[in-house]
């Protein structure tokens, strides 16, 4: 029987080598989940070392955080993404409109403050979060913390080996125009168990990553979707499952696989609970 080779997980940052609140609980799909994730995701830049003109980068998306009567914009990447970057900023691509039109703005951004973090890891996964902190005028989708999925999200909807998900990032930093969006690709879950997480830890799909793509959303949009023993045709489906963290390699020759790995929503939503209250 021919042997299988062993394979490596390799980190995927570069440089390193509007509100939604609704449930992800069956409903009607009130607007397009797709449009919304491209306009939830961003691209974080920052200098990759203290005497180096090189730049890395990375992927993120924003989160509603509710907090009393107002609604905190979250920014939800890898850890791996703001720890290969030196220096207290960098700067967030993200998006405006004037006169019209959209525009491409790198807002500056706070990553640490006197040398020290200002965001928040989950203590056994490659997640952080912070608050954004930009103009007023900025715009983005930002996705509700009950549209991440946890166990019981994939418990409820079945969600298996083979199902379709997409993933919106920047590979290797590129926006797919001058409008400062990233790329959207799809691709299968490829491994199995799903759940429970804390167990399972991360899951793999079937779809080419790069330098750049650590912090991309993985999500789920389904019209109708079989569950529960019945096909149901009416339900809308749709969740951030979880998020880019690696590109997986074959130890022999390094060659990419096309497979990234993925960190569970449910350790996304720990994270950005862990976000003390702002001063």
């Amino acid at each position: 029987m021919r042997a299988l080779k062993k394979m490596a997980w390799i980190a995927t940052a570069s440089a390193l080598g509007s509100l939604a609140l609704a449930s992800p609980q069956a409903q009607p799909l009130l607007d397009d989940f797709h449009t919304k994730m491209m306009n939830a995701t961003i691209e974080i830049v920052g200098p990759a070392g203290e005497n180096s003109r090189a730049t890395a980068s990375g992927s993120a998306f924003v989160v509603g955080k509710p907090s009393g009567n107002e609604i905190l914009g979250v920014v939800v990447t890898a850890a791996h993404v703001l720890e290969g970057m030196s220096g207290d900023y960098a700067n967030f691509v993200v998006r405006t409109t004037e006169g019209g039109q959209i525009k491409t703005v790198q807002a500056r951004q706070r990553i640490r403050r006197d040398g020290r973090p200002v965001w928040v890891k989950h203590p056994d996964a490659d997640v952080a979060a912070l608050y954004g902190d930009w103009p007023s005028n900025i715009f983005t989708n930002w996705i509700s913390p009950d549209q991440i999925a946890d166990d019981e999200f994939f418990s409820q909807y079945e969600i298996h080996p083979g199902d379709e998900v997409f993933v919106v990032g920047y590979p290797q930093g590129a926006l797919i125009n001058d409008f400062g969006f990233a790329i959207l690709r799809s691709g299968h879950i490829a491994s199995y168990p799903l759940t429970p997480a804390e167990k399972v830890r991360s899951f793999a799909v079937d779809v080419r990553v790069f330098a750049g793509n650590s912090g991309s959303p993985v999500y789920l949009s389904n019209n109708g979707r079989y569950f529960g023993g019945v096909m149901q045709v009416t339900a809308s489906v749709h969740a951030v499952l979880g998020m880019v963290t690696q590109q997986l390699l074959a130890a022999s020759t390094t060659e990419p696989l096309g497979v990234a790995r993925v960190v569970y929503g449910q350790f996304i939503k720990e994270t950005i609970d862990r976000l003390p209250s702002p001063q």
